[in-house]
């Protein structure tokens, strides 16, 4: 069955409601420059998936909330696309987040009489019954595996293993968890302090298996090793998101503290920007797209000649001719002074 994909107007409309700014040729700035890259159609059109949409939507919060040039953006994007890129869709992930969790939820071992002589299999039951691993796969019950499917799964090699998780096996990715997930665990919680954040990262890395089995290649290393860098590389980039969330809100309590606010001005501004808005809006729109480029995207008149695929003269022209209704519209609400 085929992907569904959209057109760069459907990836517009589900950008705006989080960034209102956004404008198709912002998202055409962003594939120049390499940050994503649309397939085509034989025509050429544009054919964006929800990992397309969700990449954009990444950097455009990195730019929004971190204030990253997109030199560094490109490099965490490359890292990221290392470690299992992005998910279709947040509802894709959050199905995906459920059905590993419920898979997780409900590994657990029969009750077999106890045998005279213990075997590997007993010796991998109990050690689906440890504290750590009962923290993080809960006590729901469900689906059981029997002891002898655990020796068959246990026996496997991390290519094996990888071979059934791509064929669909639970229990396969039950079993990889069972192997791994209490490394991965420790890792992230020495990186983060944070227990929840710890879980949280390596649920994500056990989902991001499931979802895209095929990026571990056992030529390449072991499976231990293989999810061992994704924790890693998952916990620096929330500890560096949290870092970054706690020095943005102290800056922001420092500003409110020693800032009083200046009601009349605050008014003021307020509708000196909703003046500009509305003369903005009035602009034919050849105008209002090169100033919104120029002005709010800060690209140079190069930069939106090539982006708007006009020559630069009629760049200019369009600019200055904009800038100067803009002007007359501002005197006349009495914004600006003649």
């Amino acid at each position: 069955m085929a992907r569904a994909h959209v057109s760069i107007g459907d990836v517009l409309n589900q950008l705006r409601e989080e960034f209102p700014e956004i404008t198709i040729s912002k998202i055409r700035f962003l594939e120049s420059q390499g940050l994503v890259d649309p397939e085509r159609t034989p025509s050429g059109y544009r054919k964006f998936y929800n990992g397309d949409v969700e990449r954009l939507r990444w950097i455009l919060r990195e730019q929004r909330e971190h204030f990253l040039p997109l030199k560094v953006i490109k490099e965490r994007l490359d890292e990221i696309d290392r470690n299992g890129g992005f998910e279709d869709s947040p509802e894709a992930r959050a199905e995906a987040t459920e059905a590993v969790a419920q898979l997780f939820a409900s590994v657990h071992t029969d009750a077999v009489a106890a045998a005279p002589v213990r075997t590997e299999a007993d010796e991998v039951a109990d050690s689906l019954a440890d504290d750590g691993a009962e923290a993080f796969l809960g006590d729901n019950g469900g689906a059981i595996l029997t002891r002898s499917e655990l020796a068959q799964l246990a026996g496997l090699d991390d290519a094996g293993l990888a071979r059934a998780i791509v064929d669909r096996d639970e229990q396969a990715l039950a079993e990889a968890y069972r192997r791994h997930g209490d490394g991965c665990f420790a890792l992230a919680r020495r990186v983060l302090f944070d227990r929840a954040l710890a879980e949280e990262v390596v649920q994500e890395i056990f989902v991001r298996l499931w979802n895209r089995p095929e990026r571990y290649e056992p030529d390449r290393g072991s499976m231990r090793s293989f999810l061992i860098a994704q924790a890693h590389g998952r916990s620096v980039d929330l500890l560096r998101a949290e870092t970054a969330r706690r020095r943005r809100e102290e800056r922001e309590a420092r500003q409110r503290i020693s800032d009083p606010i200046d009601l009349e001005r605050e008014v003021v501004s307020l509708n000196e920007a909703e003046a500009v808005r509305a003369a903005l809006a009035s602009l034919p729109d050849a105008e209002r797209a090169a100033i919104e480029l120029a002005y709010f995207g800060g690209h140079t008149y190069r930069e939106v000649a090539t982006l708007l695929d006009q020559p630069e003269g009629t760049v200019k022209s369009r600019i200055r001719a904009g800038m100067l209704r803009l002007r007359a519209a501002l005197i006349e609400t009495g914004i600006t002074e003649p």
